[in-house]
C-alpha cells in the first residue's frame, strides 16, 4: 500500500460564504465537469418565504434506492446554438447560457404523465440573476421557441410564454438524518407559463423550488412541478429530490493527511498546495473517476470529473486560509484516496 503524507498548516477554519450569502455566477452556474446525485423523496410543501424561514423536512421519506445522477458538459448540440453548457441525466437534459449577470435557459426536457416534449428556445427563459440576494427578482421575460413532442402523440410546433426567477427566502433547512441542518440557505423560485401549438393547442406550467446552501454548488433540495394540458387532458407531475452529497461524510480527523490508494500502487499527486487559484489532482489509478472537496463541516464544496486521471479545480471562490477534505472516488462511489488541503490567502 502506498502512503503519501501532506503536512497542513491549520490556521483558521471559516465557512465558504459570509452570513449574508448570495448567489453569483461563480458559486451557482453549473460548470463542465460538475457532477451531483439526487435521491427521490415523497411530496412535501415548499414551505414559507421571506427572511429567517424554517424549512423542516426532517420527517421526509427518502428513497435512497432511486437516485438520479447529473453531470454538466459543454454543449455541442446544434438544436441549442446559444447554449454553452448542459446539465443532464437519463431522460432529462437542460441547456444553459450564462454571464456575470444572469443564467438563462436555452432548452430543456419536459415530462408530466404521458406528456413528453423537448423545448428549444429562440428567446430564452430566465433561471437566475446575479448577484442574487433575498428578494432579488428578474423581470418577467417573454420566451418563445420550437417544441418537439414525443408523447402522448408525436408532433412538432412552436411555443410562447413568460418566465421569472426570484430568491424568495433565506433561512434554515433540515433534512432527514444526522448533521443535516443547513443554515443561510437560499431558495430560488423559477417559473414559466407556456402556450404551445403542435397539431393542437396546449399549455405547460413549470415551477421550481431550488434550495442552495453555502459551499454547495448544486441544490441541496428541489421541488419541481410540471403541469401540461394535451388533447387527452391535464397531466401534473411533481418531483421532490435531495442532494445525495448534502450529508456529512466520514472525514479524516487528523491534521496530517494520509492518502491511501486502496491497495493500489498507482501514482497520486495534488498540487500546488497551498493555492488560491487552482489545484490540480492527478491519479494513476484506472478506477479514479471524480474528486470531491468538502468543508470541515462535511458539506460538499464541489465534485468534479477526472479526465484521463486528471482535473484542475478552480478554488478562487473558496474560503482562503480554509481547510478542505477531498476524496478520489470510482464511478461506483468507492473512495480510492482521501486527504486534506489548505488554501492560501
Amino acid at each position: 500500500m502506498k502512503v503519501v503524507k501532506v503536512l497542513l498548516a491549520f490556521l483558521a477554519v471559516a465557512v465558504c460564504f459570509p452570513l449574508s450569502a448570495q448567489l453569483t455566477q461563480a458559486n451557482h452556474d453549473p460548470s463542465p465537469g460538475d457532477m451531483y446525485s439526487m435521491y427521490q423523496c415523497d411530496s412535501v410543501s415548499p414551505g414559507p418565504s421571506g427572511a429567517n424561514a424554517v424549512w423542516n423536512f426532517s420527517g421526509l421519506t427518502t428513497h435512497s434506492s432511486i437516485v438520479t445522477n447529473y453531470s454538466c458538459t459543454v454543449s455541442n448540440d446544434w438544436n441549442y446554438p446559444s447554449a454553452t453548457h448542459s446539465v443532464g441525466a437519463t431522460g432529462f437534459q437542460f441547456y444553459y447560457s450564462s454571464t456575470a449577470g444572469n443564467l438563462k435557459l436555452q432548452g430543456r426536457s419536459v415530462k408530466a404523465g404521458s406528456f413528453y416534449a423537448e423545448l428549444m428556445y429562440t428567446t430564452p427563459g430566465i433561471c437566475a440573476v446575479y448577484p442574487m440576494n433575498l428578494n432579488t427578482a428578474s423581470s418577467i421575460l417573454n420566451t418563445s421557441g420550437n417544441l418537439n413532442m414525443l408523447g402522448p402523440l408525436p408532433a412538432s410546433g412552436t411555443f410562447t410564454g413568460k418566465s421569472k426567477a426570484v430568491l424568495d427566502g433565506t433561512g434554515t433547512l433540515t433534512l432527514p438524518g444526522a448533521a443535516n441542518s443547513f443554515t443561510n440557505v437560499m431558495r430560488v423560485v423559477s417559473s414559466q407559463t407556456i402556450s404551445y401549438n403542435a397539431s393542437y393547442i396546449g399549455t405547460i406550467t413549470l415551477i421550481n423550488y431550488d434550495y442552495y446552501a453555502p459551499g454547495i454548488k448544486a441544490p441541496i433540495f428541489t421541488i419541481h412541478t410540471t403541469t401540461a394540458t394535451t388533447q387527452l387532458g391535464i397531466n401534473t407531475h411533481t418531483m421532490v429530490k435531495r442532494n445525495k452529497d448534502a450529508v456529512a461524510p466520514e472525514p479524516p480527523i487528523d491534521l496530517v493527511s494520509i492518502i491511501e490508494n486502496n491497495g493500489s500502487d498507482a501514482d497520486f499527486s495534488v498540487f500546488p498546495v497551498p493555492s488560491n487559484t487552482s489545484i490540480h489532482f492527478k491519479s494513476g489509478n484506472p478506477k479514479a473517476a471524480s474528486v470531491s472537496l468538502y468543508e470541515v463541516s462535511g458539506r460538499l464544496a464541489g465534485k468534479h470529473a477526472l479526465q484521463d486521471g486528471k482535473v484542475s479545480v478552480d478554488v478562487s471562490s473558496y474560503n482562503k486560509e480554509g481547510l478542505y477534505m477531498y476524496t478520489i472516488e470510482s464511478s461506483d462511489g468507492q473512495i480510492l484516496q482521501r486527504g486534506k488541503i489548505v488554501l492560501s490567502p
